[in-house]
């Protein structure tokens, strides 16, 4: 096989492995991009979730001590409004806790600290609700237990960086690597292709010149191509 034909090949092939590198990384940056962004609403998820959960204890518990010293706000006009208020945070952080957490993550891990921190949410409910205010602070403790897997397992996630990213980040990777490969293979054929095409090439000869245009020999006197003549010896 001649290798000066297969080095004058490569330079269209290399080309066009160039521009399917150069577009291959633009798309990638493209989907990274779009994964930090949903990385960044993920963290802000995180935080929100943080300051709900927080919430919603405070609020249980502060309703939890008031119903367990019997007093409900009945002797004062504000201490009752301070009640109120309070119950409407404590529904509303609940529900936020609720919509916020996946009970059908597709993580098995995931799901399983999923369940576990919506069971020991919604035992603190029953137990307000039956009025076992010993087991409401002791369900609590479940939760918060249970809230810092969750934050920590999505917080690994915000890391990890979303599945999109992870794969788009092993084709670059892959693409960046093939790369280097060919353009080493490409510097590699050219500098084989060079000393055959020197070997291949045939001798350069120099023609006779035309007879007007030859060097006139040491003892000729006359023009080039004109008449004869002889230098004069003085």
């Amino acid at each position: 096989m001649d290798l000066s034909l297969l080095g004058q090949s490569m330079v269209p092939v290399g080309a066009i492995i160039a521009a399917v590198i150069a577009g291959a990384l633009a798309y990638s940056n493209l989907i990274t991009a779009k994964e930090q962004k949903v990385s960044e609403f993920r963290q802000q998820w995180i935080n929100a979730l943080r300051d709900s959960i927080a919430e919603y204890l405070a609020a249980l518990a502060y309703i939890s001590l008031r119903e367990q010293q019997g007093q409900q706000g009945t002797g004062a006009e504000g201490a009752g409004e301070t009640l109120r208020e309070t119950y409407l945070t404590l529904d509303k952080a609940y529900n936020d806790i609720v919509f916020r957490i996946n009970d059908r993550e597709r993580d098995e891990a995931g799901r399983l600290i999923n369940d576990t921190f919506l069971r020991a949410l919604a035992k603190t409910r029953e137990r307000h609700q039956r009025g076992e205010h010993a087991g409401v602070t002791e369900a609590c403790g479940e939760v918060r237990e249970a809230a810092k897997a969750v934050l920590k397992f999505e917080w690994e996630r915000v890391k990890r960086g979303e599945p999109a990213y992870e794969q788009t980040k092993r084709w670059a990777r892959g693409f960046l690597f093939t790369g280097i490969g060919i353009a080493l293979l490409w510097v590699l054929i050219g500098l084989v292709a060079q000393p055959s095409q020197e070997a291949a090439a045939p001798p350069r000869v120099n023609a006779p010149a035309p007879y007007g245009e030859r060097p006139a020999p040491w003892w000729w006197s006359g023009p080039r191509g004109g008449a004869p003549g002889f230098r004069h010896w003085r």
